[in-house]
């Protein structure tokens, strides 16, 4: 009897470390994707086309008709950027004015199916200048452009903090960017459209 009664226990603390065992692996599997998906965004495809929900944010301005896209994914940020012209098209960021000086600017066009993409400084409130030229550096990381229809497309990406005097760094908060395109493939024909807007690339989603 007392044989059978040991038998018995030793069972029941098997079955019952096994339902442990079960509990914490079912725990881990429903947790760990979604802790992976929530710390590692995919990185947006730079290929000249922002695809519907590549990116994490996107900014309408009514007054040029652009498009801003972007995403922050590590110590990287990737933008895109499309206008319903066939020429250039610019983004600039933090001016520090008037105009466009002080401003970190990416520009660029499309001319045969290439994409042509420099990074800029405003040296004048009405001029600019690649970066190189002014005691800069090229900080962009990677590029492409696209053409349709509907208008011209770049995406670039580029590092939050470049460490480039030409480049603006960027962090939490409201930045002031610039926006504008012309109908010419060059670097210096007069915008046919231009605005500025605020925006802060560390927004939460839906802010």
């Amino acid at each position: 009897m007392h044989k059978n009664t040991l038998t018995f226990s030793i069972i029941s603390l098997v079955i019952a470390l096994l339902g442990g065992v079960l509990l914490v692996a079912d725990l881990w599997l429903k947790n760990a994707p979604a802790a992976a998906s929530a710390s590692s965004p995919l990185s947006p495809t730079v290929d000249g086309r922002a695809a519907e929900g590549e990116y994490a944010h996107s900014s309408y301005d009514e007054i040029t008709g652009m498009t801003l896209y972007w995403s922050v994914v590590g110590n990287t940020i990737y933008f895109g950027l499309h206008s319903p012209g066939a020429g250039w098209l610019a983004m600039g960021l933090a001016p520090d004015g008037p105009m466009m000086r002080g401003a970190d600017i990416v520009m660029g066009y499309i001319k045969d199916g290439q994409a042509f993409v420099e990074d800029h400084f405003g040296d004048t409130p009405t001029s600019h200048k690649h970066d190189t030229a002014i005691t800069g550096s090229d900080s962009l990381i990677s590029f492409a452009g696209a053409e349709d229809e509907l208008g011209s497309a770049l995406e670039w990406s580029r590092s939050l903090a470049t460490g480039d005097a030409r480049d603006k760094p960027l962090d939490q908060g409201k930045v002031f960017v610039q926006l504008a395109y012309a109908d010419q493939d060059d670097w210096s024909t007069y915008h046919s459209k231009r605005n500025t807007i605020p925006v802060d690339f560390f927004a939460s989603e839906g802010d």
